[in-house]
């Protein structure tokens, strides 16, 4: 059993009578402890097949089954569950850059606030 199956997976959005087909009959298997990179170009479905696979965003047609369990007919609640204790993303490299900024900062304040208290008394 794979852990990640879709199968026959589209995602076409509908903006003004105007229909825009962002995935057409995707279909893909993902074992447990597989690494897969999704690449190509701007354009070509990478994000929308993404949020359809971390549970932020569902498909018109077709079957995506995680872990055994079809998500079809999963309430928000459910989905919510699946994204907070069985799903990850790791961001692009711009996103991480600020990530690692902010902890580099939080971390160099953390080290200011531990060398102040360890050097002086603080009187409430």
């Amino acid at each position: 059993m794979s852990l990640i199956a879709l199968k026959n997976l589209s995602k076409i959005y509908q903006n003004d009578g105007v229909e825009t087909i962002a995935l057409n009959n995707v279909s893909l298997m993902i074992e447990q402890g597989e690494f897969v990179a999704i690449m190509g170009p701007s354009g070509s479905g990478k994000s929308t097949l993404m949020h359809i696979m971390g549970f932020l965003d569902r498909p018109s047609e077709g079957q995506y089954i995680f872990g055994g369990q079809s998500s079809e007919g999963l309430d928000d609640e459910s989905l919510a569950h699946l994204r907070n204790e069985k799903v990850g993303f790791i961001f692009q490299a711009f996103n991480f850059r600020t990530f690692a900024f902010h902890c580099k900062y939080a971390e160099t304040a953390t080290r200011v606030i531990d060398n102040f208290c360890s050097y002086q008394e603080i009187a409430f």
